[in-house]
C-alpha cells in the first residue's frame, strides 16, 4: 500500500484498488486496479488460477506519487 497527497485529494493505492480521497476522508473514487490498468489503455496481466503462488519477495508492492510539474498522478504498476 502507498499513499501520496496534492494539496486537495489524497490517494491510496493497494494491489486491488485506486482509491481517492478528499483532505476531510471522504471517499471520493474507488476504482479496481485492474479498471485503473485498463483506463489508461494497458491489458493487464491476470495470473491464471493454478500458477503456483509467488515467493514472498517477489509480491508487487503499489506506489504512487503526485507530479506538481504536469499535475498528474503516477502510479507505475507492473500489473
Amino acid at each position: 500500500m502507498d499513499v501520496a497527497v496534492n494539496g486537495k485529494q489524497v490517494v491510496q493505492v493497494t494491489r486491488q484498488n485506486v482509491l481517492v480521497f478528499d483532505y476531510s476522508g471522504k471517499l471520493l473514487r474507488s476504482t479496481s486496479m485492474i479498471d485503473f490498468v485498463r483506463n489508461a489503455g494497458l491489458e493487464p496481466m491476470v495470473a491464471a488460477p493454478k500458477q503456483p503462488a509467488r515467493a514472498a519477495g517477489d509480491r508487487f508492492e503499489p506506489h504512487v506519487v503526485y507530479d506538481e510539474f504536469i499535475g498528474r498522478w503516477i502510479e507505475p504498476s507492473p500489473v
